[in-house]
């Protein structure tokens, strides 16, 4: 949208105008509204906050960090929040008055900067829903990642706006508890802060985690190891709450908590068509938790990838396994699986 005749000159320097709105991003259950204030010249997203509902206190406060940043005394907060949180604000039944003051309209706006949120409306609101859009298809588009907590340029000219909201343990958490994420009507887990997406499980894929459920029980001491199937674990320092295939865990009781890269022994993802996120993602993932052992049963090649000796977001060491090898876990080296009886026959 041209800009001109709606607020002056298009900005020409960074805090000259700023703009904001409040747009939702559809769950399993309800809606997650998303408020962010963006500077208009640059495109960079100064603060952004999510909330259960439309309650103005999350928008004051990406408002109240937006202006916390030390830029110049001609930003614009006043024009920013008249029109658009408190408007949005008042809908809900929620109102509150900020009483700041009133700074002079910067140079080159000809006094015309008091609705930058009519302006910016349009194309920021599509902008981040298209966003959110291709992100619940593809699983929040990491590459935007590269701009989330990184200093503004200081040049001029357009940058993508992020795509991708985090969320912290606490808050998947609390979802969860509120319906907002149904397990029953879809797979997804927490990476990074990222709400992901899982594979839809395919027959052979159900088949091969039930039969290393059924080896697991016959060959792991009973009063020593829990079998996990496709439940969390939580790695809350990593903002993630990722459900492996299998995972062995110490032996104790979970009722209150779930378990921690401390418990786990093992872990195991069952990869078909995913492949490269088990690889890619959860590989990294696992070794910065530190677990010490990871295994991906390939499907496609009826193979097993062992990972062990986590160094930072990688593993120091990878084998790959193939029919007639036999794989034994670190903590249980007497245990064999042997790939033949696994991937049965190769007919």
């Amino acid at each position: 949208m041209g800009m001109a005749g709606r607020i002056g000159p298009h900005p020409v320097r960074l805090d000259q105008v700023w703009s904001t709105d409040i747009t939702y991003i559809p769950q399993a259950r309800g809606y997650l509204y998303l408020t962010a204030v963006m500077d208009w010249h640059s495109r960079y997203v100064l603060a952004w906050r999510l909330s259960d509902s439309l309650e103005g206190a999350f928008g004051c406060e990406a408002l109240d960090e937006a202006s916390a940043g030390g830029r110049s005394s001609t930003r614009t907060r006043d024009a920013v929040h008249q029109r658009g949180l408190h408007r949005a604000a008042a809908r809900a039944g929620h109102r509150r008055e900020h009483g700041w003051p009133r700074p002079a309209p910067p140079p080159g706006c000809n006094g015309r900067i008091n609705h930058p949120f009519s302006c910016a409306t349009s194309s920021y609101a599509d902008k981040w829903r298209s966003g959110a859009s291709a992100a619940a298809q593809a699983g929040y588009n990491a590459a935007s990642e590269r701009f989330v907590g990184r200093p503004r340029p200081a040049g001029r000219g357009a940058l993508p706006m992020s795509t991708v909201a985090r969320f912290t343990v606490r808050q998947y958490d609390r979802m969860i508890e509120t319906g907002i994420l149904d397990s029953t009507e879809r797979r997804i887990e927490l990476i990074h802060g990222e709400l992901r997406e899982m594979s839809p499980i395919g027959d052979l894929h159900a088949y091969i985690v039930a039969w290393l459920v059924r080896w697991s029980i016959r060959s792991l001491p009973f009063d020593e190891v829990w079998i996990n199937p496709q439940n969390p674990v939580g790695m809350a320092d990593l903002d993630s709450v990722p459900e492996p295939d299998l995972a062995w865990l110490r032996l104790r009781d979970y009722r209150r908590h779930r378990p921690t890269p401390g418990d786990v022994l093992l872990l195991i993802e069952v990869s078909d068509s995913s492949l490269q996120y088990d690889r890619e993602l959860k590989g990294p993932l696992y070794a910065q938790a530190g677990i010490q052992e990871y295994w991906i049963v390939n499907l496609p090649e009826e193979t097993i990838e062992v990972y062990r000796q986590p160094r930072g977001d990688r593993y120091g060491n990878m084998t790959t396994l193939r029919r007639g090898d036999v794989a034994r876990s670190l903590a249980f080296p007497d245990v064999a699986l042997a790939l033949d009886e696994l991937f049965g026959d190769s007919a």
